[in-house]
């Protein structure tokens, strides 16, 4: 059976139980109002025969209706009492049935990233071997390597452009060199290729990951992401995630390589301090 079958067995079991419940309260009420108005009803000695049967036959019908009450709250009694043991069956079927689902999500999420590694590892290999047979003679760390046009290239989702743009502004002022889409790509410029362009001539990638950028029916940040990552060996190009408006467990779940990277967030950091971290990165003697 699955979770979710389980879940609405519960509900309606619950369900059920708060409607019994409701007709407990209301035929207790019943039952306490009648043996209330029976009590109430006395006999005098001066009373004729008459006015004492007809107080008589009053209080005999309140207890009878206070009898009837009481009866039906001992039926929907046990009715709660079955309902109730049928619902802690459930829920004991419903527990061993996600912990058996959260072990399969683990070993599901473990393999992922088990593959993850084992592809970003494949790819380091074949691209440090492409460079080394290129350019053997350049042994430099990113931090010393001055040949590319650009020192960063800011891959974002167009929904956090405000943000982003703040960010660009504090680099440039910093003196940082930024492929921007918007500072980079002209009227007429091929955006495929101007990214492409982009990646090959930046030093580093810094990724603003938000719930917008990880969206599956996002194409360019996608496609800007596997670039960074597919030549991140190549050259030192090192990628630097900024979270902005996500949770650990959002980033794990999109990619548990970038989970596992360190990350700024903008929650702990402004975009002053954020562009401020990065120069720290770029010049180190400059810290």
């Amino acid at each position: 059976m699955s979770i979710e079958t389980r879940q609405n067995r519960i509900n309606r079991l619950n369900d059920e139980i708060a409607k019994y419940r409701s007709k407990i309260a209301d035929e207790s009420s019943k039952a306490a109002s009648n043996r209330s108005k029976a009590e109430r009803i006395t006999f005098g000695k001066n009373d004729s025969a008459f006015t004492r049967k007809s107080k008589l036959n009053r209080q005999q019908g309140y207890l009878k209706k206070a009898s009837e009450s009481e009866k039906k709250v001992a039926g929907y009694n046990a009715q709660v009492a079955k309902l109730s043991e049928n619902l802690s069956k459930e829920n004991k079927y419903l527990q061993r049935e996600e912990a058996t689902q959260r072990k399969k999500e683990r070993k599901q999420q473990q393999d992922l990233q088990q593959m993850y590694e084992e592809r970003i590892r494949e790819l380091e290999s074949q691209t440090l071997s492409s460079y080394m047979v290129a350019a053997p003679h350049n042994t430099n760390n990113f931090e010393e390597d001055h040949t590319k046009e650009f020192d960063v290239f800011v891959s974002y989702a167009s929904e956090d452009k405000e943000v982003v743009e703040s960010f660009v502004l504090e680099l440039k002022k910093l003196g940082v060199r930024v492929w921007f889409d918007q500072l980079t790509i002209g009227w007429g410029d091929s955006l495929r290729r101007s990214i492409d362009n982009g990646l090959r001539k930046s030093r580093f990638g810094i990724v603003f990951l938000s719930p917008n950028y990880i969206n599956p029916n996002k194409y360019w940040t996608t496609q800007e992401l596997e670039g960074l990552m597919q030549t991140e060996g190549e050259f030192n190009r090192k990628i630097l995630p900024v979270w902005h408006k996500l949770t650990k467990q959002q980033v794990l779940d999109y990619s548990p390589i970038l989970a596992s990277k360190k990350a700024l967030t903008t929650a702990d950091y402004t975009v002053e301090e954020l562009a401020g971290e990065f120069k720290k990165i770029l010049d180190p003697k400059q810290k």
